[in-house]
């Protein structure tokens, strides 16, 4: 899984986008503490990108918080 090899992935775009299915999974399950992680380290990778997904994550992460 590509999530759990973050290093072989270093500059594709697919290295920083595994790591919104887990916390789509964990907050769910009401494990946000883990979610929250996890839509932290995606927002750290891609700070000062301007794209879809980036936008779409960001409300997720704060109706977590």
């Amino acid at each position: 899984m590509v999530s759990d090899h973050p290093g072989i992935v270093v500059k594709e775009p697919i290295g920083a986008l595994a790591r919104l299915g887990p916390p789509a999974l964990w907050s769910p399950l009401g494990d946000t503490a883990r979610a929250c992680a996890a839509y932290q380290d995606f927002f750290t990778l891609w700070k000062v990108a301007r794209v879809p997904i980036l936008r779409a994550a960001k409300p997720e992460f704060v109706r977590l918080q």
